[in-house]
């Protein structure tokens, strides 16, 4: 592999890792605060409530009090967004997921079927 190829995958892995950490964090945790300010996170979506982050020794910390997604994600028929997504209630029901199941086996089907006449089976 030649050092330019190298450079390149170092180059992509170093923006993937970067872009990774901005995307877990958010661009405004990297950007360095004043001891002792103050300000709101989490979301305010849905069910979700904000919390106070303060700053310490120059990053922001932990964002506490904020009333997070139902753990159980939505919950059908309450009238409420429970996984904080901006959507209320919704639900899939069953048949749905059938459909997508076989749909999804017959287009394997029809895959392996064109792959084996290929080879002459």
């Amino acid at each position: 592999m030649g050092k330019i190829k190298i450079f390149g995958l170092v180059c992509i892995l170093f923006v993937f890792v970067f872009m990774s950490s901005v995307y877990a964090q958010g661009i405004s945790d990297l950007i360095p605060c004043k001891e002792g300010q103050k300000r709101a996170c989490g979301s305010d979506i849905g069910i979700c409530e904000h919390g106070m982050s303060e700053c310490i020794n120059g990053k922001w910390g932990p964002c506490k009090g904020a009333k997070k997604p139902d753990p159980r994600g939505e919950v059908c028929g309450d009238g409420l967004d429970n996984d904080c997504d901006g959507e209320i209630d919704e639900c899939t029901d069953m048949l749905s997921f059938v459909g997508i199941f076989l749909i999804g086996g017959g287009v394997v089907l029809l895959i392996f079927a064109f792959v084996l006449s290929r080879f002459g089976y």
